[in-house]
Formats: C-alpha cells, sequence, structure tokens
C-alpha cells in the first residue's frame, strides 16, 4: 500500500484503501474489510484535503491525491535545486 494524501476534497470510487479506524467508521456504510486496516470500496468515498490514507497503487496525477512518497521526493529536489542555485549565485559575486 501507498501511503497517500490529497490536497482538495476528492472521491474514489473504487479500489483497495487503507484507513484507520476514525475514518473507518465514518464511512463504514460504503467499505467491507479485507483484512485490519485495508477496506474495499463498494461505494463512492469522500476524502478531506489532508487526510492521511493508503491506496493499492500510485494515484494520478491529476486526481489531488499524492502518495506521500513522491511529495517528499518532490520536495527535496526542490530544495537540492535551491541549494544549487544558492551556490552558484555566491561562486557568481566571487568573481
Amino acid at each position: 500500500m501507498i501511503k497517500c494524501t490529497c490536497d482538495r476534497n476528492v472521491k474514489i470510487h473504487s479500489g483497495l484503501i487503507g484507513l484507520d479506524d476514525e475514518q473507518y467508521k465514518k464511512r463504514l456504510h460504503n467499505l467491507t474489510l479485507e483484512k485490519k486496516g485495508v477496506y474495499k470500496i463498494k461505494s463512492m468515498i469522500w476524502l478531506k484535503a489532508g487526510e492521511l490514507f493508503s491506496l493499492a497503487e500510485e494515484p494520478n496525477k491529476t486526481s489531488g491525491i499524492y502518495s506521500l512518497k513522491s511529495a517528499k521526493a518532490e520536495a527535496e529536489k526542490a530544495e537540492s535545486e535551491k541549494a544549487e542555485a544558492k551556490t552558484k549565485a555566491e561562486a557568481e559575486e566571487k568573481k
């Protein structure tokens, strides 16, 4: 399962989803238990912006859902590019 979050309210129509007990209780009429903490979506569910959950497969980039792994990688890449630009600017100043 891939740990994910969403940047806006999103709906998911099918598949497997990992939720904690509180999240499950709010949506139990739309889910069936597969194994502890993992549920099959039997009818559409809503997830609020910022909720943490797991999906069986990598989410579509346009869905508003992001895997925490890819979000972390993007943040690290941006930080690296920022540091590289700063180093380059400092080297230019010394010339």
